[in-house]
């Protein structure tokens, strides 16, 4: 299992860790920045957070939009599924 997480708002990698910085920010996995807008025109509708599960072949298998607590279950339960398959 890969976890990333792409800053969709256009901007670049330096703003993006002075950001995660002034905030106390520290994620432990990958965040990438889409300053194109590339990855966001692929797979998102532009409202954050906006949680994929793409399994190991490629097809997405989960979408979430928002964030409200016990969101988390749906996320684990997603993360189960794809993995199994």
């Amino acid at each position: 299992m890969v976890v990333l997480s792409v800053v969709t708002d256009g901007v670049g990698a330096d703003a993006t860790q002075a950001i995660m910085k002034e905030v106390g920010a520290s994620p432990s996995y990958p965040v990438l920045v889409d300053p194109d807008f590339s990855v966001s025109d692929t797979y998102t509708n532009f409202v954050v957070p906006h949680t994929l599960v793409i399994d190991r072949t490629g097809i997405i298998r989960y979408v979430h939009t928002g964030f409200d607590p016990g969101t988390e279950k749906e996320y684990e339960a997603a993360l189960a599924k794809a993995l199994r398959s």
